[in-house]
């Protein structure tokens, strides 16, 4: 799976509230963000061993209905600017994954 199809996924289901995008390597911050943006009512973002970057956290900080977010096993790309636009701008948050990043 690609961004072509997170895009999509965005475009069309505006009322997403819940993802999970494990081993998902050709996602990329473009499509994470598009998410962020149009799926305003996001509760739940699992993206297990992904290439997500702080560009990505950054747009996930504007979910302020996200209860749960999993990022672990990212790699270093996510670092503590990105997680503190997250504990600001995500006062819902209740369950936090970083593992491994």
């Amino acid at each position: 799976m690609s961004d072509v199809s997170i895009i999509k996924i965005a475009e069309g289901c505006p009322d997403l509230r819940s993802l999970t995008l494990n081993n998902c390597h050709k996602i990329t911050d473009a499509s994470i963000s598009l998410i962020a943006k149009s799926c305003r009512d996001l509760s739940k973002l699992v993206s297990y061993k992904s290439e997500l970057t702080n560009a990505s956290m950054l747009q996930i900080a504007e979910c302020s209905k996200l209860e749960k977010l999993n990022v672990s096993n990212c790699g270093q790309s996510i670092t503590d600017m990105g997680m503190i636009a997250v504990a600001e701008g995500c006062p819902r948050l209740k369950e936090l994954g970083l593992s491994m990043c």
